[in-house]
C-alpha cells in the first residue's frame, strides 16, 4: 500500500510540476500568477517526487523506509 502511494505521489506530480516549470496555459487560474509562493510551492512539489522515487527504490531494494514514508505521507497533508 506504502508504494502505491509514493507511485501516485510521483504520477500525479511530474505532470504537475512540469506545467508549473513551463508556465503552461491554465496554471494561471489554477495556481495564481507567477510569484515567489508559486515557485515555493513547484520546489515542494519536486522535492515530495524525488523523495517519493528515492523510497520507492528503497523499497526495491527491500530496504524497509516506512516510518520515512509515512512521515513523508503526512507532511503533504500540511
Amino acid at each position: 500500500m506504502l508504494a502505491a502511494a509514493l507511485v501516485l505521489n510521483i504520477a500525479v506530480l511530474i505532470p504537475v510540476c512540469a506545467a508549473l516549470l513551463r508556465n503552461a496555459p491554465g496554471m494561471d487560474e489554477v495556481y495564481g500568477p507567477d510569484q515567489a509562493a508559486r515557485r515555493i510551492m513547484t520546489a515542494l512539489n519536486i522535492g515530495i517526487s524525488v523523495a517519493s522515487a528515492a523510497l520507492l527504490i528503497d523499497l526495491a531494494l527491500g530496504v524497509p523506509e516506512t516510518p520515512a514514508i509515512v512521515c513523508l505521507l503526512a507532511l503533504q497533508i500540511f
